[in-house]
């Protein structure tokens, strides 16, 4: 407490302000941008954090009064991996591939 020119004792009062964060796994963003506007804004959310958006590159774009930042990533193929002991010739590599 401090205390005046009178020297009475002032009290302050202090206001919290409480920071609402939420994580997300929308699982695509395209199909469901209405949602995803409006269920923060209901839930009263400050940060919402939304992952596997499948938005590909990388930057920030405005959608209603909220700002998207993203950073997609490259898909990876699935392919065969081949180990072998010794050496491995690029003929051999064709053999292998075709079988």
């Amino acid at each position: 407490m401090t205390r005046n020119q009178d020297g009475h004792k002032l009290q302050r009062t202090l206001r919290k302000r409480i920071m609402r964060l939420a994580t997300w796994n929308i699982q695509g963003l395209r199909t469901k941008q209405a949602k995803v506007l409006k269920e923060p804004k209901e839930k009263n959310i400050d940060i919402c954090v939304l992952t596997k958006t499948k938005k590909k590159g990388k930057g920030n774009e405005k959608i209603g009064e909220y700002i998207h930042f993203y950073s997609g990533v490259s898909f990876i193929r699935n392919t065969k991996t081949i180990s072998r002991v010794g050496r491995n010739h690029a003929g051999d590599r064709k053999k292998m591939e075709k079988s």
